[in-house]
């Protein structure tokens, strides 16, 4: 094979590498209008639920991750930990929280935004005790 189209062969195969997702159980499926997140705060931390509640709009690239068990998240993964802004829409009341995600083990992408909270039952993860809410993407 001659040295120029062996260089375009493998700069075509990289290429293509460089897009094929990995595989396996790590990847989850992109976000959409109408999905569910889940996410855990410190309890008592206000957060006003319901249809004109609260709007969570996520914010950066994950600051961590945890674990926080079995009782909150519903397995033992690594969950991110992310930075929100918790916006009354009411009042324009801006608060910068740090939530855990534990609907899923993959970042929100930055820009997302949850609307109509509900709480879920508290839980206790790690010696903390955390509110639980679901949101639904807009």
């Amino acid at each position: 094979m001659r040295p120029k189209a062996l260089l375009a062969l493998l700069a075509t195969l990289l290429v293509t590498l460089a897009y094929v997702p990995a595989s396996g159980a790590d990847v989850e499926p992109a976000l959409s209008s109408g999905d569910t997140v889940t996410f855990l705060v410190p309890q008592g931390t206000p957060i006003t639920v319901g249809a004109q509640g609260d709007v969570v709009h996520f914010i950066g690239h994950p600051v961590g991750a945890t674990q926080v068990g079995i009782a909150c998240a519903g397995d033992t993964d690594q969950h991110p930990i992310q930075t929100v802004i918790l916006l009354d829409p009411g009042s324009g009341r801006a608060v910068r929280q740090d939530v855990i995600v534990v609907s899923q083990t993959m970042p929100v992408p930055p820009g997302t935004q949850l609307e109509s909270l509900a709480q879920e039952t508290a839980c206790a993860g790690a010696g903390v005790l955390y509110d639980k809410y679901t949101g639904t993407v807009n």
